[in-house]
This record gives structure tokens, sequence and C-alpha cells, in this order.
């Protein structure tokens, strides 16, 4: 046996145990910090900018050509986009995940590139911007001025020119997006009136400052080839580009020549700042921010996929200590929006857990084995396992996240349980007399086959992990590495190792004690001695009650199937979910004020929220944004955002302060606001990366072409059902359709007959109702836009355009009323549209206790059908989409059945038997029902890490059993009966079921009674393994002796001795077996088949 060699070259043991405990050690300092695996689907991003459109001609004259063009590229799982009235598109590609971002990006590039000769030429003159989206801001970097000497432009500019730049070069930063940017234009505000009493039109203005404001290429004089006298060259440049806004006002739109009755007059000429002002401004006005209360601008940081997020945010907070040295005075800057606490707290409580499941292990081994010693060696083997993990998972590519470290946390209960069946059994021997090294040699011929047994089905059980799609499958994959491995480097650990030092350790009794023995037994001799005491009775009732279920084995059986019927009807009715939500230290605040509302009113109203909000208990910061929202990351003066920055855990730790709590007290406080505006406070994504804000996201599509109003008016009949489905915490819409607007309705007829230019009506409009963008300038090292627009109060009221003049080819000025009349309409606020079709936006909240996701799902599905047309039809996005592909994916509704089925395969070899391992699998019904009683309990309900409990549990329950099986079968095979094979079995192998059972469950105590950052995923792991493990232990030792009896007894009837049987036998030995392999042959094909499609 491999453990005689390592028993007698114990050096060699501790070598290789050194050696995986360094390589894991030098992985854990490379390996990337996050709070999840990488399970955010990729995404890219089109953003295009038509100025001055509506968001209805940006959806017919950008989103159409786009979108229709992108529409089915390779791998893509949906799209969605928004137009707003500032002329802004966003379209968001969302990919299958894992597949690869930047082919995904040449493959969106390559199908816009087929769209842009359709779109306009001012739009394709901007150009359009294509980029991969980050997942989600890992911090937001605030500026501002409390002493109000910078204004906003000055702060935007700052930031861009000095630090944005300086921030992107820096390790690990992905993406960087301003919010409440105002990026340096020269502004040309024009006088409509002064234009037309000098007879000049929007065209002339454009047209001068192309020509007057172009780079100069001149090239140099006496370059060669030149004469042969030539000595010099000379560069020659002249000012083409220009520089400041004085050189602009300088510009010349008109020369008034000599007239005949002064031919010699000095020619006069009309220039732009003639005809209105020429400033240093800003680019767009369409939005602002403030945090805290005070004007701000703000740097958005998105993480490079795969780096390490706290060394990034490290990284990008001492960049800023250096940038901040040369501040101007009167400038800080401040980082309240902040990812990062919510990551290393969370950890460092998975660490803490870690730390107390060591302890509590630790404390049960002594319990029961009474020794220093002989505790001292499964807990060496819970460093060896546990770090030498890091060094595979660094071979995987594999982050230290929550999910490996649950794993990890699991994993100390299991990795002790081999060593503590190696020490026991030893100790078992020295008790009959036998020296340390025959007693190590003797305990691993019983405890070698269960050890290779247990790591075996552990592992077995998370083989079907591996085609899972999805997000589920980037959860299982690593929490399913992780114990795998960390089992197999126990079961190693417990064949080298562990014989190696009980050889060298433990002593026979009546030894000499040691002086900690001698001290250990004086402070808890009394305690072990009443122990022991309590055992032996314990044990001795234990086989009375054994003998008794044995003898009422069918009474046993008939209660095992009423287990087996409650445990369906439990999972029928417990709620189901997908990921539990999270307090992960902020909240988002929505606020849609009424239709048209303008961007001053919107600034107001979140002014007021915002000092409201500050005041509750339990809120640190405030950043508002007014005139854009992040749910539909689209701009509108009518629409804000605010997020609300919680205190850090360390000062919330009551429930009163939690995030959910704080939601509904929130929510509370500023309820008076909604009289002004529709207010709602919404949790954080489950998820990071996959939506902006917590709940589900149901689209609802307008498919019978009917108009805005009718999209508007069917989704305020869905929203109302809100009402009528108990649970339901919130659902609401922003979709608007009654936007006050204008419609110019131009006379074609007149204009043909004034002898007007089609193109320069419209440009009239675009230029000084809207904004042009020109030409650039360059400044500050960089280049800036040039625009034209008319002064505010020329486009203030609808009676105002009145002013506005039109040349036709004669050069006369004809008033834009004379060909154009205006009313009054309504339209939609900005334009939606997801996989082609303009649609709307429901955002739902439930409360999980009541109603959970997937309930949630079947509801609205049902509620959709009941009161929409049936031109409306409802797709879901987001992490509810993502829900339900995956709920609808084969493989993922196997795998459950497949853990039990491989365990079941594994043992079938082990034993060379089908029935025994029935004896094991058979546990597994009694295991779900605790763990589902559990759940009711901890109000957890059913969710992905319910789930992964569960699969786990399956492993755990049948390690259990394998240890009273494995003696029960020895024990007959030397001649006893089968009922005092079992009963002996299960007498002499009580304390090592218990002993590891307890060192498990007490090891996932701190899971269950979890605090703090990310509590809330270790209590729904910890409360569905520690009661499934409590259940099946207290049950599990009853059930399991009785299942051997009667599959044993059955199989020891003639008739299964009989050659037909054995041939049976073996031919459901060759079916099981092509079975299996084609089933597993045809998930691998899925997968392959998807490719990037997981």
């Amino acid at each position: 046996m491999i453990s005689n060699f390592f028993i007698d070259r114990p050096i060699f043991a501790a070598v290789v145990s050194v050696f995986l405990t360094i390589a894991g050690a030098l992985a854990l300092i490379t390996l990337p910090i996050a709070q999840y695996p990488p399970v955010a689907p990729p995404t890219v991003q089109v953003s295009v900018v038509y100025p001055g459109a509506s968001a209805q001609v940006v959806a017919d004259t950008i989103a159409a050509p786009i979108e229709q063009q992108v529409n089915g590229v390779e791998n893509m799982l949906f799209m969605s986009s928004t137009c707003d009235n500032t002329g802004l598109y966003n379209l968001t590609v969302t990919f299958a995940l894992n597949t690869d971002l930047n082919t995904a990006l040449v493959a969106v590039q390559n199908r816009v590139n087929l769209a842009v000769p359709q779109l306009p030429k001012q739009v394709q003159k901007q150009g359009l911007m294509i980029k991969k989206k980050a997942p989600q801001i890992l911090l937001s970097i605030n500026f501002t001025s409390a002493d109000g000497r910078y204004d906003d432009i000055f702060l935007s500019n700052y930031a861009t020119i000095h630090v944005k730049d300086e921030v992107f070069r820096l390790e690990g930063v992905g993406d960087i997006t301003m919010m409440g940017q105002r990026d340096y234009a020269i502004r040309a505000w024009l006088d409509p009136q002064k234009l037309a009493y000098l007879g000049l039109s929007s065209n002339d203005v454009v047209n001068a400052i192309q020509q007057q404001n172009a780079p100069l290429a001149a090239g140099r004089l006496g370059q060669a080839p030149s004469p042969e006298l030539t000595e010099t060259q000379y560069p020659f440049s002249a000012l083409g580009r220009l520089e400041n806004p004085e050189q602009f006002g300088d510009i010349i739109l008109k020369t008034v020549t000599a007239s005949d009755k002064a031919p010699n007059a000095t020619p006069k000429f009309v220039r732009l700042k003639d005809v209105g002002r020429v400033e240093l401004g800003a680019l767009r006005y369409d939005m602002s921010a403030t945090v805290d209360g005070l004007p701000s601008v703000a740097l958005a940081i998105f993480q490079l996929p795969g780096t390490n997020a706290l060394d990034v945010a490290a990284g990008i907070k001492k960049k800023m200590l250096q940038l901040a040295k040369n501040f101007p005075p009167g400038m800080e800057y401040s980082i309240v929006y902040d990812t990062t606490p919510f990551i290393s707290e969370s950890i460092a409580e998975v660490f803490k857990t870690l730390r107390d499941a060591i302890i509590l292990v630790g404390i049960v081994v002594l319990i029961f084995l009474q020794s220093w010693r002989a505790t001292l060696i499964p807990l060496i083997a819970v460093p060896v396992a546990i770090i030498g993990t890091f060094a595979v998972m660094a071979l995987l590519g594999y982050s230290i996240n929550n999910i490996s470290l649950f794993g990890l946390v699991l994993a100390i209960g299991i990795v002790v349980d081999d060593a503590i069946v190696v020490v026991e059994n030893v100790e078992r021997w020295l008790h009959k007399g036998a020296t340390p090294r025959e007693a190590a040699r003797n305990a691993m011929k019983e405890v070698t086959g269960p050890v290779i047994a247990v790591a075996l089905v552990l592992c077995a059980v998370f083989i079907p992990c591996t085609f899972i799609s999805g997000i589920t499958g980037q959860f299982f994959k690593q929490f399913a590495v992780t114990i795998s491995v960390s089992t197999v480097l126990s079961a190693i650990n417990s064949l080298t190792l562990s014989p190696a030092l009980a050889a060298i350790l433990l002593k026979p009794p009546g030894t000499k004690k040691d002086p900690l023995q001698f001290l250990l037994d004086l402070c808890l001799g009394w305690f072990f001695w009443l122990f022991e005491k309590t055992f032996g009775i314990g044990t001795n009732v234990y086989g009375w009650m054994v003998t008794k279920c044995l003898r009422y084995c069918f009474l046993v059986l008939a209660f095992y199937l009423f287990i087996v019927f409650a445990t369906v009807g439990l999972f029928a009715k417990i709620p189901k979910g997908f990921v539990p939500n999270q307090d992960q230290g902020w909240l988002l605040m929505n606020v849609l004020l009424p239709d048209g509302a303008s961007l001053q009113r919107s600034q107001e109203l979140m002014a007021q929220i915002e000092k409201a909000t500050l005041k509750v208990p339990g809120v640190a910061h405030t950043f508002t944004t007014s005139g854009f929202s992040f749910l539909y990351n689209a701009f509108a003066s009518n629409n804000a955002s605010m997020f609300v920055v919680l205190a850090p855990f360390n000062e919330r730790k009551s429930k009163e302060l939690s995030a959910t709590a704080l939601t509904f007290k929130i929510n509370e406080t500023i309820k008076e606001f909604n009289r002004e505006a529709k207010v709602q406070v919404l949790p954080t994504p489950p998820v990071p990366g996959i939506g902006i804000a917590g709940g589900f996201q149901l689209m609802v599509e307008d498919r019978g072409d009917l108009g805005a109003a009718s999209l508007e008016k069917e989704t305020q009949k869905l929203v109302d059902q809100r009402s009528f489905i108990e649970g339901m915490y919130a659902l609401f819409t922003l979709y608007q359709a009654q936007t006050p607007q204008l419609f110019a309705d131009i006379d074609r007829a007149k204009v043909n007959a004034l002898q007007i230019k089609m193109q320069d009506v419209n440009n009239a409009m675009n230029s000084l109702i809207g904004s042009v963008f020109i030409n650039n300038f360059n400044a500050f090292g960089r280049f800036w836009q040039v625009t034209i627009m008319a002064e505010p109060e020329f486009r203030a009221k609808p009676e105002n355009l009145a002013l506005i003049n039109v040349a036709n080819t004669k050069g006369q000025m004809v008033p834009l009323s004379t060909i154009v009349n205006f009313t009054n309409t309504n339209g939609p606020n900005m334009v939606i549209r997801y996989n082609l079709y303009p649609a709307s936006q429901i955002v739902g909240i439930n409360l999980p206790w009541i109603l959970s996701s997937a309930d949630a799902v079947t509801k609205m599905n049902e509620k959709s059908l009941e009161v929409l047309s049936p031109s409306m039809k409802t797709e879901w996005t987001g992490l509810s989409f993502l829900q339900i592909m995956e709920s609808q994916d084969l493989r993922n509704k196997l795998v459950f059945p497949l853990s039990v089925i491989f365990v079941f395969l594994v043992l079938s070899a082990q034993y060379e038997s089908w029935g025994l391992p029935l004896a094991v699998i058979l546990v597994v019904p009694v295991c779900i029902f605790s763990a589902l009683i559990g759940t009711i309990v901890g109000r957890t309900g059913i969710n992905l890490f319910t789930e992964i409990g569960l699969v786990v549990l399956v492993g755990l329950c049948s390690k259990n059993s394998i240890l009273i099986i494995e003696f029960a079968k020895q024990l007959h095979e030397e001649g006893k009966s089968v009922k005092d094979a079992t009963v002996e079995a299960c007498k002499l192998r009580l304390r090592p079921i218990l002993m590891t059972s307890f060192a498990f469950i007490l090891g996932v105590v701190p899971l269950v009674i979890a605090e703090g950052a990310g509590s809330e995923m270790r209590q729904a792991l910890g409360v569905a393994v520690f009661s499934g493990m409590l259940g099946v232990t207290i049950m599990g030792i009853l059930f399991t002796p009785v299942f051997f009896y009667v599959i044993e007894s059955i199989g020891n009837l003639p008739l299964f001795k009989t050659k037909t049987a054995k041939a049976i036998n073996k031919g459901a030995t060759k079916i099981i077996s092509i079975s299996t392999m084609g089933l597993l042959t045809t998930l691998r094909k899925k997968n392959l088949n998807k490719g990037g499609a997981e």
C-alpha cells in the first residue's frame, strides 16, 4: 500500500505536503480578487450623436438602419437601444457568456459599417463610437469646488485634461465615462434678428467658419528639389485653425463693398461677433451632477475584465493622491461611490469564516479525540489542502472570489474528515495493543478504501457541473473545482502525511503523558470523562435503536417514503429565486418628473430630495445626476438619478440599517415628493454588471406599429396589475409618450414658390434651434468642437421661432413663419427599441420571502396575456432573461439527477455491486428534506446558492453512509450475519461519523450566522448545508443500516444467485455504461456547438 511507503518515510510525506503548501501560497499572492467569477455577459455599445434631432428622428434615421444590420450578429443574446431628445443614440448588444469580447467588437463594427452610408451626413461627419462596454462601474471620482470658485465647466475640463488620461493609463482600468461632462467648445450664440437685418442666414455663418477655421499645410520653403545655392529651408506656417473666442469673433461673414455714391469708401466687414456672442463654453448642457449637494463632475471608472479589483482601486487612489497635489486652490476630489469596500469586506468576512470554521473544527476534534497530538494531525491537513488548492486555481485562471472561498469554507469540514477517520482508526488499534507503526499500518488497510471512495464520490458529484451553461455554470464550476481539488489533496494528505504523523505522534494507552497533555487533562479531564461516559451510553442506545429499526424495517421504510413525498411537495412549494439580493453598500434612486419638465425644475427637486435623503440615518453620501436616467442610459430633462451611498458596514450592523430596511425608510422619507414626481428607491443588482438596479426588467414591444401613445397605454395597463400580485413591492415604468412637443408643418409648395431650398429650411432650424457641429479648434493640447446655436431667448418659446429667417436663391430673407406652421403635439421623451421593436420597459421589485423571482416572472407573463392587446408582446431582459434561458436548458435541469447517478456509478465500481450503492444513495432525500426545512425556517428560499449546497449534500450524506456500509460489508464477509454485521458496524463507526459530521456542521455555522458584506449569499448556502447535514446525521445513521440490511438480505436470496440473475446484472452493467457515456457525449456536443454561447 502507498500509505506504508510514507509511514516508513515521514520526511518524504512532509516534503510532499510542504511543496503543495508553498505552491498554493505563491499562487495566492498572484490570484486576482473579485466579487464573483466572470458572470456578466459581454456587451458592445454603439453611441451616435445627431445634434438637434428628436428621439423619433434618431430612431428613424439612425437606430433603424444600424439595428437592421447588427441584428443576428454571431452569439448575440439580445440588443436594446435608447434614442433621446438630445439626439443621443445608445445601442447595447449583449452576447452569450464566454464570447470573446474582441471578436464581438469586430463583428458589431463590421455590421455597423454597412449601415454608415445610410446615416445622415452630419452623423457621418461626427463619427460613431463603438466600444467594449465594461460590466460595472468600479468607482467614481467626484470633483467639487466647495467655495464655488470654479464652475462645472472648469471642473469638467480640468478632469479631462489633467486627470482622466493619467488614470486611464493605470493597469486594470478598462474605460472611463464622465458624468456631468462639459467639454470645452466654441459656442457661437447667434441673434436671428441681426442675421436677418444684415441679410445673412445660418448657412452663411457655417460656410464662413468652415472656410476661415481650417488647418493650413503650406509645406516648406527651399525643400528639395531646390536650386543648387539654396542654403536654408524654412517650414512655412500661418494661422489656420483659430484658437480662442476673440479670433472666432473676427471671422468675416460678409463684405459691404463701395457704392456708386461713395466709390472710394473703405469696404466694411460684417463679422461673427456682429451677429452674435462667441464664447468658450461647454459642448453639452443637458445634464448636471452634484455630490452631497455640491455641484460636481465625476469620472466613472470601469475595471478591465480579469484584473484584481482591489489592486485597480488602490492604484487609482494612489494616483489621485499624487494628482491632487497639483490641483488649483479651492478644487477638491472625493470617492463616494466605490464598490471595492463591499468586495474587500465580503472577502474578508469569508476569510473570517474560514478562521472560525477551523477553530470550531479543532474544538470538535479535540473533544472526540481528547489528545492534542491526535487533534494536531487533522488540523495540519487543513492548510495543506486549502492553501494547495490555490495553486490549481491559478493554473485554471480562476480568481479569489466569494464562490471559490465558499468552496474552501465547506472544504474545511471535508478535508479534516479523512484525517479524522485515519486518526480515529489508528487510536482504535492502539487501544488493542498495537505499536504506533503497526496501528498506522493496520488502520490504513481498513480505511484506505473508504478514504478513496469518499474522495471519488465528492469529485464525481461535481462532474455534471462541468456541463452547466451560463451564470449557473460559472458559479458551479468554480465551486465544484475548489471543493474537488481540496478533497483530492485531502485524500492525498490522508494517505501520506496523516498516517506518517500518526505513527510518530500517537502513543499507546498507558504511555507517560507529556506536559501539554497533562495540562490538557488537568483542565478538561472532567469534561472528557463525562463526554466518554455519555458517549458510551449513547453508543449503546444507538445500537439498541438500530436493532429495533432493523426489526421493524418496514415501518422505517414507510416513514422514509413519507419523507420522499414531503420532499417533493416542499420543493414545489418553496419560493425559487436566482441570485439573492445583497447589501452592497449603495442604492439607486430614480426620479421621473411630469412630461416636459425642464432641467432647471429637475435640479431644484433633486436638491430637495438630496437634502432629505442625507438626513436618513445610515446614509453617508449622495451622488445625483439631473437630466439623465441611469436606468435607461439616456438624457431627458425630466429624469434624474441618485446613487445613495450607505455608511460603512461596520457602522450598520443592526438590521434597521441594512440596505433593505433603508430602502423602505428612504422611500418613506421622500414620499412627500411623489406629488411632484415619481420617486423610487431601487436595490442594487444581485449580479454586478447585469442591469443597473435590482428587481426585474420586462420589455413591452409594439409589434403592431400602433404608435407611442398606444404603447404607453398598454404598458400602464400592465403596471396597474401590481395590486393584484401578492409580494410585488414595486412595479413602474419611466416610459412617457405625452411629452409636449412642437411639430413643424413645412408648406412645401410655398417653399418652392419662394425659391427656397428645402435643405436651407432644415439647416436653419437645425443650426439655430438645435445645434450644428461645424469643425474643430485646438486648445490645451487637445482638439474641441465649434458649434453654432441661437441665443437662449430666441428658442425659449414657440413664438420666438417667427424671428428666424431663411435666404432664398435670390438672397432675399424669408421669415420661417411664412413657410412653416408650428403646432403643439405630444410624443415620447425617449424611444426605446428592443430586438428591433419599439418598446417600453417595466421595472419590478418583488419581496423574495413572499414572491420569488421565478414566481414573479410567471405572474407577469400571466398578466401580460390577460391585459395586453394582441399587437403587444413582452420579452424579458437582463438577469430575468438569463434566469429563464438557463432554467430551460436541459443540461441545467439534469445537474442534480446526474450528480446522484455519478455517485451511484462510482460506488458501484467500488463495491462491484449494483445493490449496495443504493443503500448509500437512498439517504439523499433525507438530506434534501432537512435542507428544505432549513430554507423555510431561515426564509432563504431556493436560489442558486441553495442549489449548490444541495449538490454538495449529495456527496456529504453519501460519505457517512459509506463509513457504515464499508465496515458492515467487511464484517459480513468475515462470516457474521447481515443483522449482526450491520449493528456492530454502526456502533463501531458512530464515533468517526459523529466526529466528522459535527466537524463539518460546526464548520458551516459561521455561514449560517454570517453578518456584514455578502452575508445574504453566505446564509443561503450555509442554512441549506447546515440543516441538510444536521438532518442526515440524526436520521441518516438510522436509515442507512436499514437500507443496507434490506438490500443485502434481498441480495442473499437464492433468486439472485442464479445464472439468469448474473446475466441480467451483466447486461444491466453494459446498458447503464452505454447510456451514461451517450448522455455525457450529448451534453458535451451541446457545449461545443454553442461555442462561445456559454
